[in-house]
């Protein structure tokens, strides 16, 4: 949100001075004041040598967390040329791209935690599947919409959706790998599969907008979070899911 005001106020190219400038203020921040006890793993005497193989249900996890990203950012490639579509006054094209962008990351926010005491009551997986089954039917009607109110409204209602799903797939993710040893291991595949996400996306959403138009971008998005609520189901119900705890 913070970029669309300044490109449309301050000029795309400073932008990218004041982003670079950000982003080297944190490494000398964490570099000066974040301070570590690290004890390398050989010295306390756990070994990774024997690292328990993935099953279905810790593929469909990572699946599912490459899903994530790429139900929220496949449209940001295109997001210029839908809001520039649309009626989006008072704001400038840039800055309206950016609330777009950025709504779905509030109502995330506003709902993690309420998301998060469902998945103690009902299981982190069974969360999660709900979670990208009504992201899902968020996501459709955006291909429709004419404004950027009501685009911003589906957003909103589908970041309030989505936003336990990640942290439930992590707390899933972290009871079905019984490997303590190679937690860690996992943890990083993971976080590996959310960068693909985050690369996969955006190429996913230009590539379909590019070649079909722009709503199919949002229709090949919802097929995509409907087959992570598929994955998602068919795992908790191999493995009869009780009510994982979020922690």
């Amino acid at each position: 949100m913070l970029g669309g005001f300044i490109s449309a106020h301050v000029g795309m190219r400073e932008a990218f001075f004041i982003s670079g400038g950000m982003i080297f203020f944190n490494v000398v921040s964490t570099f000066f004041l974040v301070k570590e006890k690290h004890t390398p793993q050989r010295a306390r005497g756990e070994s990774t040598a024997h690292a328990a193989p993935f099953d279905f249900s810790i593929w469909a996890l990572l699946i599912a967390t490459m899903g994530v990203l790429v139900a929220n950012l496949s449209i940001e490639p295109i997001i210029y040329s839908v809001v520039g579509g649309m009626y989006h006054a008072p704001f400038e094209t840039t800055s309206a791209a950016g609330i777009v962008l950025s709504i779905t990351a509030l109502g995330s926010l506003l709902s993690s935690l309420m998301l998060g005491s469902l998945a103690d009551r009902y299981g982190s997986m069974r969360v999660a599947a709900y979670g990208f089954a009504i992201g899902a039917l968020l996501i459709i009607p955006q291909a429709f919409v004419r404004d950027i109110y009501t685009l911003m409204g589906l957003r909103f209602a589908m970041g309030l959706a989505l936003g336990g799903v990640l942290p439930c797939l992590k707390s899933a993710l972290k009871h079905v790998y019984t490997d303590a040893g190679s937690l860690g291991r996992v943890m990083g595949i993971s976080t590996s599969f959310q960068y693909i996400g985050q690369v996969v996306g955006p190429l996913m959403g230009g590539v379909v907008a590019a070649s079909w138009g722009t709503s199919y971008a949002f229709h090949a998005t919802a097929v995509a979070a409907l087959l992570c609520t598929v994955l998602i189901e068919i795992s908790r119900r191999r493995l009869r899911e009780p009510a994982l705890s979020w922690h």
